[in-house]
């Protein structure tokens, strides 16, 4: 393998390594809350939370916000029912926490996703051979002079 391979393979490898951590959430005492956190434990801080109120359509946003420089945020819910609330990063990292309040009782289900990262993948290499195509191309101008 060519020099030009091994450059093209360790990118493809750091593009595919670089798709991102894993992430955790912590429930929160007083309200309905959570912390959510990087895998290696650092806050996701400022990202966006939106919550769904129960009964409500789907897709409908009952409250937006974002999480604090810790990773915290917390809210007062209205009434009794199983209220969702998405938190996302805006980088690929995603959690989906569902709340079941009913009088005293509080149950709660954790989902944290990962995106998708086809189109983000997919650009990182287009870019990638675009430089070696350009370094390509430079280097037999060079050598025609």
């Amino acid at each position: 393998m060519t020099v030009r391979g091994w450059i093209i393979c360790s990118g493809v490898l750091v593009a595919s390594l670089a798709g991102g951590h894993a992430i955790h959430t912590e429930r929160v005492a007083g309200g309905v809350g959570l912390r959510v956190l990087y895998d290696g434990g650092y806050p996701m801080a400022h990202a966006e939370v939106q919550v769904y109120a129960p009964d409500d359509e789907p897709e409908a946003v009952y409250q937006a916000g974002y999480t604090d420089t810790d990773g915290y945020f917390l809210f007062y819910p209205a009434r009794t029912g199983v209220w969702r609330m998405v938190v996302d990063d805006g980088m690929g990292h995603r959690a989906t926490e569902t709340w079941n309040i009913g009088g005293d009782e509080v149950q709660a289900t954790s989902i944290p996703t990962r995106r998708a990262r086809g189109k983000e993948t997919l650009l990182g290499l287009v870019v990638i051979a675009g430089m070696f195509a350009l370094l390509t191309w430079w280097r037999r101008k060079v050598k025609a002079k």
